[in-house]
């Protein structure tokens, strides 16, 4: 019975505008562990985990300023050939702030 329940709620249209964000907040925490690995930090610690998964978060949200300026620049332009530069120069930038949150 209660899955019945469940199920005729599914199909309604509250469940349905609460349910749509999900999806959204889903896709960004995937891209987030794809793109920058954020679920396997090299550092211990509160602080030092909290600092390096900003940077991570700050990362994702470059490529993705990135991929719209490209897009509104050069409409038949693929995004994936400047995304690799910019991740280089993420990556070294990276590498600077923990060297120095090392120290």
């Amino acid at each position: 019975m209660r899955l019945a329940q469940r199920r005729a709620y599914e199909q309604t249209e509250e469940f349905k505008e609460r349910y749509r964000w999900r999806s959204g907040i889903e896709a960004t925490m995937s891209e987030y562990n794809r793109k920058t690995g954020v679920t396997h930090l090299r550092v211990r610690g509160f602080k030092e985990v909290r600092f390096c998964a900003t940077l991570k978060a700050v990362a994702v949200n470059i490529f993705r300023a990135t991929a719209v300026r490209k897009a509104l620049n050069h409409p038949k332009a693929a995004p994936r050939r400047v995304l690799t530069g910019l991740m280089y120069a993420i990556y070294v930038v990276k590498e600077r702030f923990l060297k120095v949150g090392a120290n």
